[in-house]
């Protein structure tokens, strides 16, 4: 399965909009679509997912958790080392970079997914987690101080559902 072009051009459009460089933003754009071609749409949104941890990580002194490719400098190499190396010239670029790795927000499915459904089960068949009631309290009177004491009318169409 391939992008189609008008997803192609939905993510080409996403990564100008958050200011990644076309430099950057055209060949990272033709490595998600040979991505999704050869090794589907799920696997993708995982890869994508597993950058976005590795560039946290990379920020953080921390060894990658998944593989990626090394240049002859023993660097991140491809289009992906080029944004990671784009995201290391300050905080707005390393903002930029995360969004580009959220490009798997932009895919949808007709269907549910497998790995969906038993996303999905397995959260609502968890065990029922207890929570202390000091931790209840201090959530109680934030919330209050945040909020205050609303009165909510019944009658307002808009509150009051």
């Amino acid at each position: 399965m391939a992008l189609t072009e008008q997803q192609v051009g939905g993510v080409r459009h996403r990564l100008f909009s958050i200011g990644i460089p076309s430099s950057l933003s055209l060949p990272f754009t033709v490595e998600i679509s040979k991505w999704v071609q050869h090794s589907g749409i799920e696997w993708t949104i995982k890869r994508l997912k597993d950058l976005k941890v590795d560039l946290f990580r990379r920020r953080a002194n921390l060894a990658p958790i998944s593989w990626i490719r090394k240049n002859s400098r023993n660097d991140v190499g491809g289009v992906v080392g080029a944004l990671y190396r784009y995201s290391d010239k300050g905080p707005k670029q390393f903002f930029r970079a995360v969004q580009s790795f959220q490009a798997y927000t932009y895919f949808t499915f007709d269907t549910l997914s497998e790995s969906q459904k038993l996303k999905f089960l397995n959260a609502i068949n968890a065990p029922e987690v207890e929570i202390p009631l000091d931790i209840i309290s201090i959530v109680r009177k934030s919330a209050k101080n945040v909020v205050g004491m609303q009165k909510i009318d019944r009658n307002d169409p808009v509150r009051g559902r």
